[in-house]
């Protein structure tokens, strides 16, 4: 009797005391004795217990502990019984599932990013009527189809998203709104019959403008049949058009002619039928089919000449002497040679470098050759020397020892 007593008396003195005989649950320090706290553990624990400061396992300083979000920051989740921010904001996402716990995918200017969840929950009575509690967080349910949407002014059921919205298509929504990231907008027009000034009757962009005159050569021929405007230049009129018109067709200048590489080249170019719009090319591969580009520049540039009898090449069929004379507009022309007489620099230059210039010798006029060294220039005729020197800008063969004449 008294060994009972006396144990009854000894565990009575250790509840006195405080010292507790194992490690009792608690919700706050309140309920634990010191020296122990109330320990939210770094691994999640639905219930923290009491255990000493020392062994408890802190997240750290500066970092809270906690058991579900709604202890943590506005910007920040609960991971593994600590605060931390929420590593998926602004990532891509379709539906709420790519976004992991704590996150929702929502809207964000033309697609959809992730955001950490609004509402966190752990059960269906924690939400709204309208939402319901996933990965804990309180969310819009997916649907499968629009008969899910029970929403007015959400009646759609985004296939990709799994989410209902205001619009897919521009015909889902009210006149002269358009459905732009799946939200009806307010726009000019939708359709030409929106547009009700007649000088911007073209509905384009949901904006109203003048109307497109050509994109390509074939609007033209449709638009002007029978006519010589069949050339479109699409990049005229800020970018409606403008029908010109194509290649051989008589012109007075160049904005007579198709885009901005056609030009109207004249008689003086060696067309027998009077001036033709052609337009430039670097090579065959550049011109069109059944044309190919001239072997020599014609003003400044090479053109398409198509095989035909009113706007040929002048140069076809012209033989000229090989290394003395060039087809020059349908005419073979000789080569100049340094000493060859001349009235202006033009005259040096047939069928050669633009760089020999027509120098003057004491009055006369003859042909310089451009060079870098004595060495460029031609073999002299007996008792002649060519010495290359500085005639203004340039350098030229010029006779030191002979004349020209």
């Amino acid at each position: 009797m008294r060994i009972v007593l006396y144990s009854f008396v000894f565990s009575f003195f250790l509840m006195l005391s405080g010292c507790p005989a194992s490690n009792p649950t608690c919700t706050d320090d309140t309920g634990c004795t010191e020296p122990q706290i109330c320990c939210k553990t770094g691994t999640y624990k639905e219930t923290p217990t009491c255990v000493e400061k020392a062994k408890c396992n802190t997240c750290g300083e500066g970092v809270t502990q906690c058991l579900d979000r709604n202890e943590c920051g506005s910007n920040q989740v609960c991971t593994n019984g600590c605060c931390a921010a929420y590593p998926n904001v602004g990532k891509d996402c379709k539906k709420d599932t790519d976004c992991g716990d704590d996150g929702e995918c929502i809207p964000d200017g033309a697609g959809f990013k992730c955001n950490i969840c609004v509402i966190s929950c752990k059960s269906n009575s924690d939400c709204s009527s309208d939402t319901v509690c996933e990965e804990k967080c309180c969310r819009v349910p997916a649907c499968q189809s629009d008969a899910n949407c029970k929403e007015a002014n959400k009646p759609k059921c985004d296939a990709e998203t799994a989410k209902c919205v205001a619009c897919l298509a521009d015909a889902d929504c009210p006149t002269r709104q358009a459905c732009r990231d799946k939200q009806c907008r307010q726009v000019q027009c939708r359709e030409d019959k929106d547009c009700t000034d007649s000088q911007k009757p073209v509905c384009d962009a949901y904006v109203c403008k003048p109307p497109i005159i050509c994109k390509t050569d074939a609007d033209c021929a449709q638009r002007n049949p029978g006519t010589d405007l069949t050339r479109c230049d699409a990049a005229a009129n800020e970018n409606r058009g403008e029908c010109r018109k194509g290649l051989c067709a008589t012109c007075v200048n160049d904005d007579d002619c198709g885009t901005g590489t056609d030009f109207c080249v004249g008689k003086d170019k060696g067309l027998k039928d009077g001036p033709r719009c052609l337009t430039a090319c670097e090579s065959t591969n550049d011109c069109p089919q059944n044309f190919f580009c001239s072997s020599d520049k014609v003003t400044g540039f090479k053109v398409c000449y198509p095989q035909t009898d009113f706007c040929a090449d002048p140069c076809i069929g012209v033989s000229c002497k090989p290394g003395e004379e060039i087809c020059v507009e349908g005419t073979c022309k000789k080569i100049p040679q340094a000493c060859d007489s001349c009235a202006e620099h033009k005259d040096c230059n047939v069928g050669a470098s633009t760089a020999n210039q027509c120098v003057d010798y004491s009055g006369t006029k003859f042909c310089g050759k451009s060079c870098n060294t004595a060495a460029d220039c031609p073999t002299p005729k007996p008792g002649q020397e060519y010495d290359c020197l500085s005639i203004g800008a340039s350098k030229q063969c010029i006779l030191s020892k002979g004349s020209c004449q």
